[in-house]
């Protein structure tokens, strides 16, 4: 499975600030068009991922996992600024754990994110909460 962040810039008037996309793979897919993607809405960039509420957006395309470009609708422009390969430990509808491994020719080196475990937690409707794991010496098998 594969993961990207993207940084979503919105247009002034949009009443929502810029942020980060989190978008997680949690399905194969045949078209870019297939809704394969869980994501994640962080108001901080991936260097400061160690405790923060985030927001669950809808499932978005496997298009997004490659996208830097326009967004439809007058809703801004997205710039892919990290991908690479996901580990899904647990993926449970109140509970998730999942390894990054980013492609290190896809991010710059304050933005290291590879090989850690987070843990997204949902403490209500669309929110959630991301905790960077501690490190685990013991490599515990993908689900």
């Amino acid at each position: 499975m594969r993961f990207a962040v993207l940084h979503h810039s919105l247009p002034e008037s949009n009443i929502r600030p810029s942020h980060w996309d989190l978008l997680l793979q949690f399905s194969n897919y045949q078209f870019v068009e297939e809704r394969c993607l869980d994501c994640f809405e962080l108001n901080l960039p991936p260097d400061q991922w160690s405790s923060l509420a985030v927001t669950r957006l809808p499932s978005h395309r496997a298009l997004y996992l490659n996208y830097s470009g326009p967004i439809s609708g007058n809703r801004g422009s997205v710039e892919l600024v990290l991908t690479g390969e996901m580990k899904w430990h647990v993926r449970e509808e109140h509970n998730f754990e999942f390894e990054l491994i980013a492609d290190p020719s896809s991010h710059p080196n304050q933005w290291n994110v590879s090989g850690q475990r987070f843990q997204l937690s949902r403490q209500g409707e669309d929110h959630w909460f991301l905790k960077l794991q501690p490190f685990r010496t013991k490599n515990i098998e993908m689900q």
